[in-house]
């Protein structure tokens, strides 16, 4: 009586083609080579419309028709102020959706995804084109960043720090500089903000430069005219004159004076020139969107807040300059005897 074996068959599996090393390579490609990223940071300062965005979605179609490509899919993220999101799947849902809402649109990711043919190795890679647009960055998002353990967060950080971004995944180095390109120029021609004043925008370019100045002329002429009246009063007197108690107590009046003018300009030279940074770094504020009416009714926020920003402004201005007008004056009035 034969015996049925219950063992598995072990027996070793041969190969009757091997594997060339060209192949292997091309096998590890597609398995673990990623795509190749091109990113550019738009730092000018603009307005965006929902007619600006359609005008960059007919751009990008008609680029990739022209290079027979069509695109796959298009997708949309939509943020709000107070944490509120929104999702679109396809360019229908947001071209046509109901913008004329009270919320406050505070960053907005565009992303078109095409395949584009490989010819020499016969196959489809995806592409992938982001367009981010960003107000401005609130303390809680740089803290993440600087705290994250993630290195990707300060990147990220980076494209949210300017109003406009682009990123490409590709593989295709030609296409991707000619999207780059189109998305470059449909930049320069948004629309910007507009100044109350132009000259502030040097200003506040400058704010660093004219804190600075504030913050050591003040001291710089308070000294100056403290040595002047030390100057006047002792002009006319020698060595040989005896030192009386009036002469005493007058030069250490003078010299408590002096000491509380000193500290009195150094602290009101600090206070005004941080002031005035500070006025400087938040004038001309202005939110990139222009999609909802919340958007258009921060618009014309920030605008009254620009105006009064403008006022303070030139209120530390006048008394930092008055201040040093009356130190100078008293400086010459006082060594010119």
């Amino acid at each position: 009586m034969s015996k049925i074996s219950t063992e598995p068959d072990v027996s070793p599996i041969t190969m009757d083609k091997k594997v060339t090393k060209t192949e292997m390579q091309t096998v590890f490609r597609s398995l673990f080579a990623g795509d190749s990223t091109l990113t550019e940071l738009f730092a000018r300062d603009v307005i965006l419309t929902l007619q600006d965005i359609q005008e960059l979605n007919r751009k990008i179609a008609e680029k990739l028709v022209r290079n027979n490509v069509s695109v796959l899919s298009f997708q949309a993220f939509a943020r709000f102020e107070k944490g509120k999101t929104k999702e679109y799947g396809d360019w229908d849902s947001f071209s046509s959706d109901d913008w004329t809402i009270p919320e406050v649109l505070n960053s907005l990711q565009l992303n078109w995804r095409f395949m584009l043919e490989d010819c020499t190795q016969s196959k489809y890679h995806l592409h992938t084109l982001s367009v981010f647009c960003s107000s401005w960055l609130n303390p809680q998002q740089v803290m993440q960043a600087i705290f994250s353990n993630d290195p990707a967060d300060i990147e990220r950080l980076d494209f949210k720090a300017c109003p406009v971004s682009c990123r490409i995944d590709f593989t295709d180095h030609v296409i991707s500089q000619e999207l780059m390109n189109l998305v470059s120029e449909w930049n320069k021609g948004l629309s910007t903000p507009q100044y109350i004043f132009p000259i502030m925008k040097k200003f506040k370019a400058h704010s660093d430069l004219i804190a600075k100045a504030v913050n050591t002329s003040i001291p710089i002429l308070t000294g100056l005219a403290c040595f002047a009246y030390f100057h006047h009063a002792t002009h006319n007197l020698t060595a040989q004159d005896p030192a009386s108690v009036g002469m005493i107590r007058d030069t250490v009046i003078w010299l408590a004076v002096s000491a509380f003018s000193l500290f009195l300009a150094n602290r009101l030279s600090a206070t005004v020139a941080e002031r005035i940074k500070t006025l400087l770094f938040h004038f001309g504020r202005f939110t990139v969107f222009s999609l909802t009416k919340g958007d258009f009714a921060r618009q014309d926020e920030l605008m009254v807040n620009g105006t009064r920003t403008l006022y303070r402004f030139l209120a530390m201005s006048c008394l930092a300059i008055l201040w040093n007008v009356v130190g100078g004056i008293v400086t010459v009035v006082l060594l010119g005897k």
